[in-house]
């Protein structure tokens, strides 16, 4: 999965320019960050979102429908309603929202 990840990361930019996967490891955990650069400031919490459901859901296909993260986190208060975004989730992997 790291392989998988690593790549990925290195090569981002030929499927979304404005993408930046990060992939680090510490004490065997891998951490996955997603970043948006459009080069200009824009409201880009839906972007974001969903650049990080698609990776949430790349990385289930490959490690299986049983996989489930440590924690989710996103750089943003909760939406009104969370239901979408929680509906996902196992109870133990629920998302983390911080306001900035």
């Amino acid at each position: 999965m790291r392989s998988a990840l690593a790549l990925l990361a290195r090569h981002d930019r030929m499927y979304n320019e404005s993408l930046r996967t990060l992939v680090t490891v510490n004490d065997g955990i891998a951490t996955v960050r997603v970043e948006l650069d459009v080069g200009h400031p824009v409201a880009e919490r839906q972007s974001t979102d969903l650049a990080v459901g698609v990776l949430y859901s790349l990385i289930r296909e490959l490690a299986g429908h049983s996989w489930r993260p440590l924690s989710v986190c996103f750089a943003h208060p909760p939406p009104e309603d969370d239901t979408t975004a929680t509906s996902t989730a196992s109870p133990s992997s629920r998302p983390i929202w911080i306001a900035p």
